[in-house]
């Protein structure tokens, strides 16, 4: 398995990129993977090997293709983050490129089936999240976004597995508290606290990074996509 760097579209003579990775079956039903602010960095580009080792086929969009290709920032750098990302269009840019990154996946002759799964880390937990209220993928998996807008929770059909760093002070105050109150009738979202984990747990690069935590969400991802794409357990 090889983690290849694609070009999605052109657009005025940019183009808008993205990493492809692939089992090494060559085939797999879809996961589009949808970063942090900080761009598609080594933390990300792990994430999509670890989903392709598992079986899946990956699209990882290129974030700040508008501005450069492949540019990322370091997690210490969130302020220039910050800044390339209300250049970008801030939450309506990165939204804006779900639709052409689905498209693209779905192209994709290693795709098996026609379900696509969104996983968002961080800030793309927040794009994933509002793109599977809005219909944009059939289930989807996000760690530690730090806001969601819950009056889409009654409009939520899609199987939702939500994971929270108990200790993530950089999430809205009382935000999984909220998300309990708001999806406590809806039995396809499962949320799930890690407790004493911060916000960036599962990304080995941040010094928040926490193994324990990080080993625990994502098998239960694996199990969470594995149910929801009705796969049988190996």
């Amino acid at each position: 398995m090889a983690l290849q760097d694609i070009v999605i579209l052109e657009d005025e003579g940019k183009q808008f990129g993205a990493t492809l990775a692939v089992p090494a079956s060559g085939a797999g039903q879809a996961v589009l993977l949808l970063p942090e602010v900080y761009g598609v960095n080594e933390d990300i580009r792990g994430i999509a090997a670890w989903l392709a080792e598992a079986g899946y086929v990956v699209l990882v969009p290129d974030l700040f293709w508008q501005q450069d290709a492949g540019v990322t920032f370091a997690y210490a750098d969130r302020e220039a983050a910050g800044a390339a990302f209300r250049a970008l269009g801030a939450f309506d840019g990165y939204y804006a490129l779900v639709e052409p990154a689905l498209a693209a996946l779905k192209a994709r002759p290693e795709v098996s089936g026609e379900r696509v799964a969104l996983l968002g880390i961080g800030m793309g937990g927040i794009i994933a999240y509002r793109a599977l209220a809005s219909g944009q993928g059939d289930l989807g998996a996000v760690y530690y976004p730090a806001l969601l807008d819950l009056a889409l929770a009654p409009q939520f059909d899609a199987p939702l597995l939500y994971q929270v760093a108990q200790n993530d002070k950089i999430a809205r105050p009382g935000l999984y508290d909220d998300a309990k109150t708001a999806f406590a009738d809806r039995p396809n979202v499962e949320i799930v606290l890690h407790e004493g984990a911060e916000h960036g747990f599962a990304s080995p690069g941040r010094p928040e990074y926490d193994q324990a935590a990080a080993d625990r969400a994502n098998a239960l991802t694996l199990a969470f996509l594995e149910k929801a794409f009705e796969r049988e357990l190996s």
